[in-house]
């Protein structure tokens, strides 16, 4: 079967929006695991500190 030129572009510009598609989508996971670790990790330094750092009563 012979395609044309224009189905081919069609097919060509479709797969590079789903790449850049799901480029995003794993970007804005990996964002989102990244605040939680930190805030996860902040939160952890934040208790540590306050019961045995050098504020602590």
């Amino acid at each position: 079967m012979v395609k044309t030129e224009r189905e081919e572009t069609l097919r060509l510009v479709n797969a590079v929006e789903e790449s850049r598609r799901w480029k995003t989508r794993c970007h804005v996971a990996d964002t989102e695991a990244m605040s939680m670790t930190r805030t996860l990790v902040g939160s952890t330094f934040t208790f540590y500190v306050l019961m045995w750092g050098p504020f602590a009563s």
